[in-house]
């Protein structure tokens, strides 16, 4: 009996210890399963910090690095207005200095027209030229020389020209900013300095036929005077009409009649002094042709030259040479810089270099498209080429390039 209790207790002991072993160990796997779920959610949310933390931290880059290139792009803007806003002035005062000097020539010029137009008609019409009249190869000089060079001197014009030159100058001077003076301004300019230069030309040419005449009638002031006390204007008309030939036929035929039935040798003598005269004469009119058509063909040289637009890239007033080292004064091209850089005006290869100095992005003038398989721009620096040939001297002459 003793024996059977002790077995039962036993065995419950036994039962006892593998119940509370097995609720032990279901405990503990709840506390480590819930320890495993808390430290998975606390890794997630963790790595869900540091995802947000890194995108953040990306995203202020990135903005930093928008922010700096606006920013590096209006410094960039604004230093390209400055620059564009000097350059602008640099070309509005020295537009104002030569629109200045520009102003002085033409009031010069002004004050010389009035007083030569005097002269002029003093000469035609009235006793200025009378000594010329009376001699009739000078009258007919004189008709030639008129026919060929009509009058073309013009206050009036001087004074537009000075107008306009004035208001040009007042809108430059109002100028600022980046805003410079266009090619209507400049071209204001260069019309006045085309009228100073023919003004001017056809002042000394005036000037120098009045006291070539003079001087050829002074010496003639011992021959017998062959026209009646007349203006230079009515000798010219007279010698026109059929008076005066009358008059010298009737003359020689009378003086030969009488020299033949008289004397033969003083007939001789007479008809060698005229044969002389008449070769003076000739070689006098001669000499005065050959003066005119000199002087027409450089007035001819003189007007392609004014008129050369394809050379437009050189002649515009400019602040730097071919070179682009600044000009002591803003000017045109320098023809011996221009030859040089383009190997002569006579090489192979002048062409192709001439459009490059015309199409230079570096130069302050009217440039041409950088064009060069352009048949009609080859063509165009063809004949800028060969103008530069002919006319570059006259060009250097009259201002219109630099030497």
């Amino acid at each position: 009996m003793t024996n059977l209790k002790y077995s039962t207790r036993k065995q419950l002991t036994r039962g006892a210890i593998s119940i509370w072993t097995f609720i032990l160990l279901g405990l503990l796997l709840i506390v480590i399963g819930i320890s495993a779920i808390g430290y998975r959610l606390f890794s997630q949310k963790l790595v869900e910090s540091e995802k947000k933390t890194i995108d953040t931290s990306i995203i202020v880059q990135s903005n930093k690095v928008v922010l700096d290139k606006l920013l590096a792009d209006q410094q960039e803007k604004k230093r390209v207005q400055q620059e564009k806003e000097i350059a602008a002035k640099f070309k509005r005062d020295s537009f104002v200095i030569e629109a200045r000097g520009l102003t002085n020539d033409l009031f010069v010029m002004l004050s010389k027209v009035e007083p030569a137009i005097a002269n002029w008609k003093e000469f035609m019409g009235g006793p200025t030229g009378r000594p010329v009249a009376k001699h009739e190869d000078l009258v007919k000089l004189a008709d030639l020389y008129v026919n060929s060079t009509p009058m073309n001197l013009s206050a009036e014009q001087g004074k537009s020209q000075l107008e306009f030159v004035r208001t040009v100058l007042f809108t430059v001077q109002e100028m600022q900013g980046d805003a410079d003076p266009g090619n209507t301004y400049t071209e204001t300019l260069s019309n006045a300095k085309v009228w100073i230069r023919k003004t001017e030309m056809e002042i000394e040419a005036r000037a120098g036929f009045i006291s070539q005449m003079l001087r050829q009638a002074e010496r003639k002031t011992e021959a017998k005077s062959e026209i009646p006390e007349l203006s230079l204007t009515l000798a010219i008309e007279w010698v026109k009409g059929a008076i005066i030939v009358d008059k010298k036929r009737t003359e020689v035929k009378i003086d030969t009649e009488t020299r033949a039935q008289n004397d033969l040798l003083a007939k001789k003598a007479a008809q060698d002094k005229l044969q002389r005269e008449k070769e003076e004469f000739e070689r006098e009119q001669a000499r005065i042709r050959q003066e005119l058509q000199a002087r027409l063909a450089k007035e001819k040289l003189i007007a392609e030259a004014q008129s050369a637009e394809t050379l437009r890239p050189f002649l515009e007033t400019g602040v730097y040479d071919q070179t682009r080292r600044p000009l002591p004064k803003p000017g045109p091209v320098s023809l011996r810089s221009l030859s040089t850089e383009v190997g002569g005006f006579e090489g192979g290869n002048s062409v192709e270099r001439l459009m490059g100095a015309a199409s230079d992005s570096r130069i302050d003038r009217f440039r041409w498209p950088k064009t060069f398989r352009d048949p009609q721009l080859v063509e165009k620096a063809q004949r800028a080429r060969d103008k530069l040939n002919r006319l570059g001297p006259t060009l250097v002459e009259l201002g219109m390039l630099n030497p």
